[in-house]
C-alpha cells in the first residue's frame, strides 16, 4: 500500500480565492440542531482538513489546547485561520473576503447577511433544491430508488394507507436544512403510523410534501463521498453508514475489504454530475443502500459536507501510517473542560490509534460540556472495539452519560 506523505485537504480541489465559511444560524438548522452551541461545534468540521484554504471558525473550536492536540496527532490545522468571538465578527470576515473577490463555501445556509448569493460558491436556490427530499426523484433514475410515493401537503390523509401491510420509511420534504434523520419516521406497524400526525406537525414548516419510502431489505448502507469540481466529479470514497436504530446513524466504518460495488458508485457520481450541470461545486455524499443481491437503492442526498467527509479524506493516511486497515468513527461529550480530557488520550492520539476530526472547548450554551470527535484506527473492527473501550475507561468519570 502507498502510504499518503501527509493528510488529504480540501485545498486540492477547489479554486483559489476559495474561503471556508460554516456559519449558520438557528432558524435555519432547528431540524437538526439541538442547542445554539452547535452553530459553533460545526465550524470546526474542516479544521483539521481545510489545508491552505482560509477558514472562518469559533474560538471555542480552536483553542491554543485544541490546535496542540491536533498536532501532536499528526495533523496541521487550518493554515489561515479567522478565529471570531460571536456571529457579527464572524460574518464580517466572510464579507471582507466576499468584498476581494472571493467565493464561500458553506455546509448549511450562512446568516442572513450573506444570503444575498453574492460570493457564494452554491447559490442557496440551488441548495435548497438540491437537498430537498422532493427533488430525488429529479436527480436520481426511477429504477434506482426504492418503492416510493409522493405525497402534497394536502393530501396527507392518504399516507396511513400508502403500502399499508408494509414497513415504510415517511420522509418530510421541506426546503430547510435537514440531516441526521431528523425528518425521516419509520413506521414497521400500524401503531408507528399512527404517530404520523404528530411527528409531522413539528416539521410542518416550509414543508412540500412527505415522500413515503417502502422499506427494502438493505444488507450494507453506504455514504458515498464526491467532490464535484468546474471540470468533473472526483470520488473520494465511501463509509460504512452504522445505525442503532432504523433512521438513526451513530456512526461510520471505512474498511477496505468491504467496499460498495462498482455499479453503486457509477450511480452515485451519475447523480454529482447532474448536480454539477445545475451549477453545484463542492462536497456531496450520497446515501445508497445494497440489498443482499447487491441491488442499490438510493436513499437520501446531500449536496453538502457530510459527518465521514473528513473521516474519508483522512482514512488512507491514518491506517497507513500505523499499518492498519480499518477507522471507525467515535464522538462523545465530556462533562468538563477539554484540556484534562485531552490529557488523558493523548497516548492514542500520538501512537495513531485515534485520529481527532473536532473538538470543542464546552461553554454555557452547553450546559459546560465539551465534545471531542474523531475515529479509531486498528487493524479489524473487533481490534476497534478495544481501542474503544481503552478511551473511554482512560476518560472514566469525564464522559458525559447519554
Amino acid at each position: 500500500m502507498n502510504v499518503p506523505k501527509s493528510p488529504l485537504t480540501l485545498d486540492v480541489f477547489f479554486p483559489e480565492r476559495t474561503l471556508i465559511a460554516p456559519l449558520t444560524t438557528m432558524d435555519v438548522t432547528h431540524r437538526i440542531f439541538k442547542g445554539e452551541f452547535r452553530l459553533d461545534t460545526v465550524t470546526g468540521n474542516s479544521l483539521a482538513i481545510a489545508g491552505k484554504m482560509p477558514l472562518i471558525c469559533s474560538r471555542n473550536v480552536a483553542t491554543s489546547e485544541i490546535l496542540d492536540f491536533f498536532r501532536l496527532s499528526g495533523l496541521e490545522p487550518a493554515k489561515n485561520l479567522y478565529i471570531y468571538k460571536d456571529q457579527e465578527e464572524a460574518v464580517e470576515y466572510a464579507k471582507q473576503f466576499i468584498a476581494k473577490g472571493w467565493k464561500v463555501i458553506y455546509t448549511y445556509p450562512p446568516p442572513l447577511p450573506l444570503r444575498s448569493g453574492h460570493g457564494l460558491v452554491v447559490p442557496l436556490p440551488l441548495y435548497f433544491y438540491l437537498n430537498d427530499k422532493a427533488s430525488i426523484d429529479d436527480l436520481v433514475d426511477e429504477e434506482d430508488l426504492p418503492p416510493h410515493v409522493f405525497v402534497g401537503p394536502y393530501d396527507l390523509e392518504t399516507v396511513k394507507g400508502i403500502f399499508r401491510e408494509n414497513a415504510v420509511y415517511i420522509k418530510a420534504c421541506c426546503n430547510e436544512a435537514s440531516g441526521a434523520g431528523a425528518d425521516v419516521l419509520y413506521c414497521p406497524d400500524d401503531d408507528a403510523r399512527a404517530r404520523f400526525p404528530e411527528w409531522l406537525s413539528a416539521r410542518s414548516n416550509g414543508l412540500s410534501g412527505v415522500r413515503v419510502e417502502l422499506a427494502m431489505d438493505i444488507e450494507t448502507s453506504w455514504c458515498i463521498n464526491v467532490v464535484v469540481c468546474e471540470k468533473g466529479i472526483i470520488y473520494l470514497g465511501a463509509a460504512i453508514q452504522l445505525f442503532d436504530k432504523p433512521a438513526r446513524q451513530e456512526g461510520s466504518r471505512i474498511d477496505p475489504y468491504r467496499a460498495p460495488s462498482e455499479e453503486t458508485v457509477r450511480i452515485a457520481l451519475g447523480i454529482a454530475e447532474r448536480g454539477r450541470s445545475l451549477g453545484f461545486r463542492g462536497i456531496a455524499g450520497f446515501d445508497v443502500g445494497e440489498d443482499r443481491s447487491g441491488k442499490p437503492f438510493v436513499f437520501d442526498l446531500n449536496f453538502r459536507f457530510v459527518s465521514s467527509t473528513g473521516q474519508v479524506l483522512l482514512h488512507e493516511w491514518a491506517v497507513g501510517r500505523t499499518k492498519a486497515r480499518v477507522s471507525e468513527s467515535w464522538s462523545h461529550f465530556i462533562v468538563c473542560p477539554l484540556s484534562p480530557a485531552l490529557d488523558r488520550i493523548r497516548e492514542f492520539a500520538e501512537k495513531g490509534l485515534f485520529v481527532p476530526t473536532r473538538l470543542f472547548e464546552g461553554t454555557p450554551l452547553s450546559d459546560g460540556r465539551s465534545l471531542i470527535t474523531g475515529f479509531i484506527v486498528a487493524d479489524s473492527v473487533g481490534e476497534i472495539a478495544i481501542i474503544g473501550k481503552k478511551i473511554e475507561n482512560a476518560l472514566g468519570a469525564m464522559l458525559a452519560k447519554e
